[in-house]
């Protein structure tokens, strides 16, 4: 499942990923409501087109940055950095933990060098 980190100017946030459509802006409206400065009130649509995740420039003044290059539309890979304002967004891929069993906690680790 991907979702992405918002680093914004009061702290980060995570949104996970769930819908096929999204809208990112500072409205209320928005799927991603990012209220700061330079965030357009619908800056940005997220889609996925397959298992491709796209982002699409809606028309705003200030543009969409990804990964340092202004675009209009692209498709995103994980660990590409969406800039938009003065928040910087990052595509994670999140994978659900293994599950632990008793037996790989117990195995005794030894230092280099030591026998």
């Amino acid at each position: 499942m991907l979702r992405l980190v918002a680093y914004a100017p009061d702290g980060v946030r995570r949104f996970p990923l769930h819908r096929a459509d999204l809208l990112i802006g500072s409205a209320p409206e928005c799927d991603l409501c990012l209220p700061y400065s330079g965030v357009a009130q619908r800056h940005a649509r997220l889609h996925f087109e397959g298992d491709a995740l796209r982002i699409e420039d809606l028309g705003s003044r200030k543009g969409l940055m990804v990964s340092g290059r202004k675009v209009r539309e692209t498709a995103l890979e994980v660990l590409d950095e969406i800039r938009i304002g003065a928040v910087t967004l990052l595509v994670e891929d999140v994978v659900p933990a293994p599950e632990r069993s008793s037996s790989c906690c117990s195995a005794s680790w030894s230092s280099p060098g030591s026998s």
